[in-house]
Formats: structure tokens, C-alpha cells, sequence
């Protein structure tokens, strides 16, 4: 092996070994170069006097998170750091829990935008009424649509069953005997008429009372003008 006098000119490094394409590192900005294979030999050493020193300390007894150190619940990587398996289960269960958390977010959001759809795609109620503008109703901020004629026949239906139970009553609310005192408005259904006659009388006698007060009221008007 011969010596140059120019770092250019050499043909191996300090170490003998020969500098070649696949074994020389450029540095264009100082115009160096150095071996790749004593930069490898320095790495492996400082990387094995790294884990020889982390294994040579006292090893902890319990993980930041108070967890012990067993063999059952202990883990070695591959750079060689113990890792608690008890961390490693609860984080992945955090994170399962959060994901299907988002899974069920995004399935109730799907769920909800199909029924706008399915419920804007419809055309007639469960009955087979059709919808149109005028047959048609929604509550509040509710987007469903409701069929008014459903509605009306609901409420006849409810009417009529107020109606039947008025007629199986033997006596009115306020206790009169339907037999005798019984008026059939033009709408139909039956009214007590002793009712009836009663909130006339207290309807006349309340006219009465307030013209009494109107008049009694001018008069004291009069009077007091007089003086």
C-alpha cells in the first residue's frame, strides 16, 4: 500500500480499507471523503454502548403509570426499552372506544340523511293518500311530512267516540238526567239543554249587571257635573 501526500490520491483509509464507489462517502461542500464502512463500525459502536448503558442501570420497578413491572405484563423492543402491556392494552382500548364512537357518529348521520331521503322520495302517506301542497303538513322543525286527510279522519273518529261516550252517560257533567233535558245542536251530538238554559240566565244577568254599572256610572257622572 503506498502513501500519497494528496488526500485525493489515496486508495485506502487509515483503517486499510479501500476506497471504492460503493465504499466512499462525498462531501461536495468540502470536497472530503470518508469510508463508509468505519462510518458503519462508529454507528454499531455508539448504538451498542447506548444499549449496553440502558441495560446496565437499575431497572424500575413500575412504569410511569404505577403499573409493575411482571413478566406477564412486560414487553421488550427491539432497541431494547421495556414497555408496560398494561399501558399498551388501555391505549388501544381508548382508542377502539373513540373509533367506534366516530363509527357509530357517522352511521347515525347516515342513518339520519337516508330518512330525509326515503321521506322526501315518498309520495303518498301509509294509507295511500296522496301528497300534494294542500294535502300535506309538517310540525315544527320536524321534517316529516303528515297527511292532513289522516289527520281529519283521525279526528272524526275521535269525535264520534266522544259523541258515543256522551250517549252512554245517564247523567250530564253538571249532573242534569239526559233524558229530559236533552238538545241536539245542528252539528250534531246532544247538549244538556238545562245547561244550556243556564248559561243563558248567567249570560243575560251578566248583560244586566254591566249595563247597571254603565248607567249607575253616568249618573254619578251627572251629579258630580251638577255640582
Amino acid at each position: 500500500m503506498t502513501l500519497a501526500t494528496d488526500k485525493s490520491q489515496k486508495t485506502h483509509c487509515v483503517k486499510g480499507h479501500k476506497f471504492t464507489n460503493a465504499n466512499t462517502v462525498l462531501y461536495p461542500s468540502n470536497s472530503s471523503r470518508f469510508c463508509r464502512t468505519c462510518m458503519d463500525d462508529r454507528n454499531r459502536e455508539a448504538r451498542e454502548s447506548r444499549l449496553e448503558a440502558r441495560l446496565s442501570r437499575v431497572p424500575d420497578s413500575h412504569c410511569p403509570w404505577d403499573h409493575e413491572y411482571t413478566p406477564e405484563t412486560t414487553y421488550v423492543t427491539a432497541t431494547g426499552y421495556r414497555k408496560c402491556m398494561t399501558c399498551r392494552n388501555l391505549r388501544n382500548k381508548l382508542s377502539y372506544a373513540k373509533k367506534k364512537e366516530e363509527r357509530d357518529e357517522i352511521a347515525a348521520t347516515r342513518e339520519a340523511f337516508e330518512a330525509e331521503v326515503a321521506e322526501a322520495m315518498r309520495t303518498a302517506c301509509d294509507e295511500g293518500h296522496g301528497f300534494t301542497s294542500t294535502s300535506t303538513f309538517v310540525l315544527g322543525d320536524d321534517p316529516t311530512r303528515l297527511c292532513r286527510v289522516c289527520k281529519q279522519e283521525a279526528d272524526e273518529v275521535q269525535r264520534v267516540a266522544q259523541i258515543m261516550a256522551q250517549i252512554t252517560e245517564p247523567l250530564c257533567r253538571n249532573g242534569h238526567e239526559w233524558v229530559s233535558n236533552t238538545y241536539t245542536p245542528p252539528t250534531g251530538g246532544r247538549q244538556c239543554a238545562q245547561c244550556r238554559k243556564d248559561r243563558k240566565a248567567a249570560s243575560r244577568a251578566a248583560s244586566k249587571a254591566r249595563v247597571a254599572a254603565n248607567w249607575q256610572d253616568l249618573v254619578d257622572g251627572y251629579e258630580a257635573g251638577a255640582r
